[in-house]
């Protein structure tokens, strides 16, 4: 437990060491909120998730900028066992079957939902794409902390540097040379094994 707490703490502090100081920081929603949260669920909270919930997490969503759609992380306010659009159909209000209850819905991009598997016993982020009529499910960070590491990472990349971060010519989709150079060998750090998933939409990664 305390490795995973660790994880996370770990990646805050990394994050600080670059995050824009006019752009609020999670500071966390705090214990009621984990508390009503857990109550929702069946399965129990992985010891990182509930440091997250706790001690990071916003009471409001907060959107970390990508090359597409952002990532929507969602605030306690809008978390719980019922998500209209995935777990009960936004218009009838019926459950939908293929949502099972272990999944942790946290986020999502462009609605395509990014999730932690109760069931699993660990904190690893999936995100599954929709329209497809199924869920199928890919890891995309080993925990929380990872996760919102490339998330801010990425984010950073595509701000700092304005407009002149991406350049779309004859020669591809590129990340521009100075936040490339930033990006780049820290996403094949932090992200390990994962980092093609953060980064192969560049064609010079």
């Amino acid at each position: 437990p305390e490795t995973c707490a660790m994880m996370l703490s770990e990646a805050t502090d990394e994050i600080r060491t670059f995050w824009n100081s006019d752009l609020r920081f999670p500071k966390g929603a705090g214990a009621d909120w984990l508390t009503r949260l857990q109550s929702e669920f069946e399965a129990p909270f992985p010891v990182e998730l509930e440091t997250y919930i706790r001690d990071v997490m916003l009471l409001g969503d907060f959107a970390f900028e990508m090359v597409g759609n952002p990532i929507n992380v969602y605030g306690a306010r809008n978390l719980g066992a019922t998500q209209e659009g995935y777990t009960h159909n936004a218009i009838s209000g019926e459950r939908l079957d293929d949502w099972q209850q272990h999944w942790f819905l946290f986020a999502d991009e462009g609605a395509d939902p990014i999730i932690i598997d109760l069931s699993a016993g660990h904190s690893a982020v999936f995100r599954a794409i929709h329209g497809f009529g199924t869920w199928e499910f890919d890891v995309v960070a080993d925990s929380i902390g990872q996760f919102l590491l490339c998330c801010a990472a990425l984010h950073h990349a595509m701000t700092h540097w304005g407009i002149e971060a991406i350049v779309d010519d004859e020669n591809g989709f590129n990340l521009a040379e100075e936040p490339a150079q930033w990006l780049f060998p820290k996403m094949k750090d932090w992200a390990g094994v994962h980092d093609s998933t953060w980064c192969s939409v560049f064609d010079n990664y």
